[in-house]
Order: C-alpha cells, then structure tokens, then sequence
C-alpha cells in the first residue's frame, strides 16, 4: 500500500452490512494512496457489521461510530464528518466498492478544479451482472453556468464523491428528512452555493445493485423529489424560466417512473394517472406517456426499460444507501 494522505478520511455508512461491508474496506486497502481515517458508522444494525469493521483495523485506519438508533443514511453520514477532523471528505457506501484509481483520480481532478469531484461507476445487478447502457447525462459534470438547473433536471452526479470538509458544512450537510434523495438534495444545495461541481472521466467504483435497494422505493422516493422540488422553487422565488422548466421536466420523470411500477404491478389505471402527469415533460418522457395513456397494457408488453428519476440513475449508478434499505 503507498504512503498514507493525510487529509482525507472515508465514511461509509452502514446498516445491516455484513455481507458486503469487508468487500468495501478491502476496496479500501487497495487504493493507490490510503486516507488516513475511515469512518464506519453503524446505524443500528442487527447483525455482525460492527464486528466485521472491527476486524479491519490492522490493514486500515477504521474507527466505528455506533449509532443508538437507526436514523438513515443522511443521518449517519453526517454523524461520520462529525467523527472526523480531516479536511476532506469522502465518501463511500457499505455495498459499493471502488476501484483501484478511485481517490487517486478525485484527488487528483479535486486539486485542479476545486469543490466537489464525484467519480463514474459501473452498475452491477446481483443476478444480471454488469447493466450495459448506461447512458450519457450521466457522463457529463454539471455545467458551470446553469448546473442547478441542470443537477434538477438530470437527477445526477454521484454519492462516491471527495470534497472539502469546509463544503460540506457551508451547505449543512446531508438534510435526513429527504431519505432516498439526500445526497442528490446536498448536491443541489451545493450548487445553488456555487461550488465548483466535476466529474472524473474514467469510472472508478463498481455499484453493487439488488432488489432491496433504497432507489427501488419508488414512490417514497418520489415524495422526497417532490418536497425538493418545493424547497427550490420556495428559495428562488421569482423563479427564472430555466428553473421553472427544469422543475417541471424533473416533475414528469417522478411521474413517469411512478406509473411504470403500475404497469408492472399491473394497475393499468393508476399507470395511466401518473403518466398523464408526465405528458409535460422532455420528449423522450413524454412520447411514453402518451403510449401508457393511450394503450397501457400493449406499452406494459412492448417498452423497454427506461432510466428511473432516482438520482444519478441516468448513466452512472443510482445512489441509493444500503443502510436504510431494511429501515
């Protein structure tokens, strides 16, 4: 292992983790350069995820902050920055791992941008593999003039991502009320702070996916869109015609995912609800909710999966928090 950075400390929560939580920290111990904290933050867990963590602290500086209760993922990460002193942060989920060149490449991309550096991931699905398709909003870094519009619009950027301790507490931290949404809330709050926001161009973490995954929750997802969608519009008012368009395109993929899961539970009429609110958005949403309109059942046999509104669905992977999947 190369020389220790003495700057950075890891935090990863964690509920419930024990049978992904040593892949993660052996992630870990792989770097290209060490951190020189990692903060495991049991958020009240049932099983042997504390144990686990405990058992890595000859190859990794790992310290376990126990939580009384199970508070969310938003919770226990701020509870994580809290343990730590470092300047800056990173963090990492407890199913997740990354990949060798991961803190070296934000670190690297960090110091010549500023602000908030997020790698690229690959998604990976327990029983499908490696998803290909990922995409291209995803590929991209918000841009400089517009990216609040942008970060709405897209619902993307990235949980696995580096940013100064002094960031992170400018824009509060993580709000435990947005469960589900949290971070791509922080990302948002971050740009409207008009911090620098930059993507790595090469994919440095493997999302590890499966069925219980907090993104899944749809409509508990879709709520805390929504209230975000309230918050903004609420700080920003009068709001400009960008925001106002981004919001309402934003709105109609919500809508839009929403009457998807009817379809596969086969409630045609509440998919055919949810997709009339989806007839206002961008083109390639609103064409598929004219067709649940018009022909729920011939859509429900014929479409082919679309990218979900969750955070960071649309290319890399979606950011979900595997600690409040069992909440």
């Amino acid at each position: 292992m190369s020389a220790a950075v003495p700057d950075v400390a890891v935090v990863i929560p964690a509920f419930n983790a024990a049978e992904t939580l040593a892949a993660a920290l052996a992630s870990i111990a792989g770097q290209r350069v060490q951190p020189a904290e990692v903060i495991v933050v049991d958020d009240g867990s049932h099983d042997e995820t504390i144990a686990i963590a405990q058992r890595w602290t000859a190859m990794l500086p790992v310290r376990v902050v126990e939580m009384p209760t199970n508070g969310g993922p938003g919770q226990a990460r701020n509870e994580g920055v809290r343990n730590t002193s470092a300047p800056m942060i990173a963090f990492l989920d407890a199913d997740d791992v990354w990949f060798p060149n991961h803190l070296t490449t934000c670190l690297e991309l960090q110091a010549r941008t500023g602000g908030v550096v997020s790698g690229r991931g690959l998604r990976w699905h327990e029983q499908r593999g490696i998803i290909p398709g990922q995409g291209e909003d995803g590929d991209a870094s918000p841009p400089a003039d517009g990216a609040l519009e942008w970060l709405i619009r897209h619902h993307t950027f990235g949980m696995h991502a580096v940013m100064p301790r002094s960031i992170f507490e400018q824009v509060g931290g993580f709000d435990p009320t947005m469960e589900g949404v949290e971070d791509w809330d922080l990302w948002i709050r971050i740009a409207e702070a008009g911090c620098p926001m930059h993507r790595t161009e090469t994919r440095t973490f493997l999302y590890r996916q499966h069925e219980s995954n907090l993104s899944l929750q749809v409509d508990r997802i879709g709520d805390a869109c929504l209230r975000v969608h309230q918050r903004v519009a609420r700080d920003h008012r009068p709001l400009s015609k960008g925001l106002r368009s981004a919001i309402r395109d934003s709105s109609a993929l919500v809508a839009f995912s929403r009457a998807s899961v009817r379809l596969d539970t086969g409630d045609f009429g509440g998919a055919r609800r949810y997709a009339a609110r989806a007839l206002t958005g961008q083109a390639s949403i609103s064409l598929r909710a004219i067709a649940i309109v018009t022909a729920p059942r011939l859509y429900a046999r014929l479409r082919r999966p679309l990218r979900s509104f969750r955070p960071d669905s649309a290319n890399d992977p979606p950011e979900r928090h595997p600690e409040a999947s069992n909440a």
